[in-house]
């Protein structure tokens, strides 16, 4: 790995997973490359490709943002999360089996433990490697590479709303038991509404938490 691209890894988990860094909004090139001991050029390519992807945003003479995110912009974003994921786990239902379903438990006993110890960004990470598993199965390396990028731009918000706070939380718990248990009973019609109704409730608490966005 370049310094290069472990300066990448490194600010990309620290902008998607901790709420500190999240509600700090401003990130400086030479701090960065001071808290990690690197030079300045490598963390400057790094700020570079995030700005990319769209989760930093340069302002002139004011220097790298974490970007705000609107209400308008989450719409569009779960409505692409709605299309590629139903489809994608319309695609692969018949295919799950018994060692996906373990590891979709062992993410959820995970994201219980991250509620008791209020770990919001440990929560974020295991709620993406169980919706990302299902894209797995499918292996479409593209499609993998498009709902990562998504997902990421919304958990930007996530951080600084907390989605409801425990309560949100615990509700998305809940619907991921559900939707493990139809997979199990092999319900797929229950099962897909079950997604449906995930990712629209998922949409409706974050947009509550960003009643202050336009």
């Amino acid at each position: 790995m370049t310094l290069s691209n472990e300066a990448y890894k490194v600010i990309k988990e620290k902008i998607l997973f901790d709420i500190d860094s999240s509600e700090n909004r401003h990130l400086s090139v030479r701090q960065t490359a001071k808290e990690l001991d690197m030079s300045y050029t490598p963390v400057r390519e790094a700020f570079t490709r995030l700005e990319r992807e769209g989760l930093l945003e340069r302002i002139p003479q004011v220097g790298y943002l974490i970007p705000q995110i609107s209400n308008k912009n989450i719409e569009e974003i779960f409505q692409i999360r709605e299309c590629l994921e139903i489809f994608v786990f319309n695609k692969v239902f018949n295919y799950l089996n018994e060692g996906n379903i373990e590891k979709l438990n062992e993410y959820i006993a995970e994201q219980e433990h991250s509620l008791k110890e209020e770990d919001i960004g440990k929560f974020y990470r295991f709620d993406k490697y169980f919706h990302l598993l299902f894209f797995e199965v499918y292996n479409n390396s593209h499609m993998i590479e498009i709902i990562k990028n998504v997902r990421e731009r919304y958990l930007i918000c996530s951080l600084t709303t907390i989605i409801g706070g425990k309560k949100g939380i615990t509700e998305a718990i809940s619907e991921h038991r559900e939707l493990v248990k139809h997979i199990k009973d092999g319900s797929k019609e229950k099962a897909i509404k079950n997604m449906q109704k995930h990712i629209e409730n998922s949409q409706t608490r974050l947009k509550k938490g960003n009643i202050s966005l336009s």
